[in-house]
């Protein structure tokens, strides 16, 4: 999950609960997600960090 994904879904649950109880986020995307750009040749290496994302576990 991006950081993006994790806030938006931060926002649905505290517009449903309200003020009715609190919720504590304990998940922090630290895994960064390597991207290269579009035009760059094969084996060049690794790409720069594009995301960071939090693994999802079953």
């Amino acid at each position: 999950m991006s950081n993006k994904q994790i806030e938006s879904a931060r926002k649905v649950i505290v517009r449903s609960i309200k003020k009715v109880g609190k919720i504590w986020i304990r998940i922090f995307p630290d895994t960064p997600f390597t991207k290269k750009g579009l035009e760059m040749p094969m084996g060049t290496g690794k790409g720069d960090v594009d995301i960071y994302t939090a693994p999802v576990r079953k």
